[in-house]
């Protein structure tokens, strides 16, 4: 099955989990050698003999016969049996809130707005990374009339990223109605947004041009473009990424020198369709057919004037 899929460009992640049914030999295996967080099923991550089992188990059950990642599911710090029980490190407790001091690509809203008291029970709209506002409809009501209403928090203006329209900052955070169209999420963009060509996989092709497409409420703002094989854990284990940054601030896009050691299959030479987002221009999924600069990218800072 496995081959079947490589053959065809898919490549297979399974779910594992860090706990274990009771009546499995792998539960047994590692409660018999103490590997396990307290009277729970979880296993104790923090001791390396525990992770080199587990590790172990997976290689064998999975990455020799070809299966390409592991998703692991359950990892995030539960509460229980982290709290109150004795790990490998000591006290779990520590490690109780690990998960609130990291970012995700889906973003709950306080992570993006923790100042802000009206998102923190908000639970129909999210952050996708650090530009995009997703309002997807979830009430049937909202459905029967194609609208719903969104809230933007305080202190950010956004952009409307199928129209270009403006969604202008306010002091206190607003809610609107929107359009919510049967063929349409909502979705409100800020900062600078990457958009790479159209593929049915990650390596189908070059990964260029790239559309640079800039949302500009009078603030500066900054993307950090990472790149690495798209298929490997090189990036992790030998540093093997690249690493451009893109800054603008008053009509200026200034791109920084790539750093980092390269990677199998790098393009040396980039080109960079560079959008400066405006009602009608620069929206929606397509490539936008008159880009306001398109430049050649050798690795080497440079600077755009839009």
């Amino acid at each position: 099955m496995v081959e079947t899929l490589h053959n065809q460009n898919v490549n297979l992640m399974v779910s594992v989990w860090s706990k274990f049914g009771t009546s499995t030999d792998f539960y047994s295996q590692m409660k018999s050698q103490g590997f396990l967080l307290g009277n729970s099923t979880y296993y104790d991550p923090w001791n390396p003999a525990a992770r080199a089992e587990f590790y172990s188990y997976s290689k064998n059950s999975m990455f020799d016969i070809g299966v390409d990642a592991l998703w692991l599911d359950a990892t995030e710090p539960e509460g229980f049996p982290n709290a109150n029980v004795s790990t490998y490190l000591g006290d779990g407790n520590a490690y109780f809130n690990v998960e609130t001091e990291g970012y995700t690509m889906q973003r709950a809203m306080p992570f993006a707005f923790p100042s802000d008291a009206d998102v923190y029970n908000l639970s129909t709209q999210f952050m996708w990374g650090d530009a995009l506002l997703v309002a997807p409809v979830v009430n049937v009501d909202d459905d029967s009339r194609c609208k719903r209403n969104v809230y933007f928090p305080k202190n950010q203006a956004w952009i409307d990223f199928w129209t270009g329209s403006a969604v202008e900052s306010s002091p206190n955070g607003v809610w609107r109605e929107v359009d919510a169209p049967l063929e349409r999420v909502p979705i409100y963009a800020r900062g600078i947004l990457t958009l790479g060509p159209k593929m049915q996989y990650s390596n189908e092709k070059p990964w260029d041009p790239l559309e640079i497409r800039i949302y500009d409420d009078g603030t500066s703002s900054k993307f950090d473009l990472f790149e690495d094989d798209g298929f490997s854990r090189d990036y992790q284990i030998k540093g093997n990424y690249t690493l451009i940054s893109f800054e603008y601030s008053n009509k200026m896009l200034t791109i920084s020198d790539r750093s980092g050691s390269g990677f199998d299959g790098m393009l040396e030479s980039r080109t960079f369709n560079i959008v400066l987002v405006s009602e009608g221009h620069g929206v929606g999924i397509d490539s936008t057919s008159d880009p306001d600069a398109v430049v050649t990218y050798v690795g080497k800072s440079m600077s755009v004037k839009l």
